[in-house]
């Protein structure tokens, strides 16, 4: 995986939350788990971009910042988020290790940018963290809100901004394969 797309719980797929709920049932069908996940929760558009600008799926990772609903489907808090991402997501990002990160939206984007940002004054912005280069882009329900393709609307900026990830990748090397150490279970069991 080249490439991490960021976003917080609230409508990308990959909430597990949902997909606990809707797996047993998609998989019951004979379904791919990959059906689980609708069109609503913002993953379709981004797919959809992904394939348009030639970025291949298997070298994108979508995944959530916080990795659970906050209640009545608000942003998460500072708090939730510092708990998700000092657990989960730091060792999610070492064990990618993106070449490129995109954050979906102001939550995500505060995260790697350290202080508490507008998505629309640095979206389409090139930062780094850690040495990683960093892209925000809005969220995918901003852009399910806001359908206009118009020149300067969401969707328009955001295939733009597509476009420049998918240049940016192209340009960058390609990604060393890091070897995998094999550790005993054993003991587990």
């Amino acid at each position: 995986m080249r490439v991490l797309f960021l976003s917080d719980a609230r409508r990308i797929g990959g909430s597990e939350v949902y997909l606990r709920e809707m797996l047993p049932r998609v998989k019951a069908l004979g379904l791919s788990p990959e059906a689980a996940l609708p069109e609503a929760e913002g993953t379709l558009p981004v797919r959809r971009a992904l394939e348009a600008a030639g970025i291949p799926r298997e070298e994108v990772y979508i995944t959530n910042i916080v990795k659970c609903r906050p209640p009545q489907n608000r942003a998460p808090l500072p708090d939730e988020a510092k708990i998700c991402t000092d657990k989960w997501l730091l060792k999610q990002i070492e064990l990618i290790a993106p070449q490129i990160i995109v954050p979906l939206g102001a939550v995500a984007a505060e995260f790697f940018l350290g202080e508490k940002v507008s998505i629309t004054k640095v979206r389409g912005k090139w930062y780094e963290w850690h040495g990683i280069k960093v892209f925000p882009m809005f969220h995918p329900a901003y852009l399910l809100r806001n359908p206009s393709r118009a020149p300067g609307s969401p969707k328009h900026l955001t295939w733009l901004d597509i476009q420049e990830v998918k240049r940016a990748l192209d340009a960058l090397p390609p990604k060393e394969r890091r070897p995998v150490k094999a550790v005993s279970q054993e003991p587990l069991f």
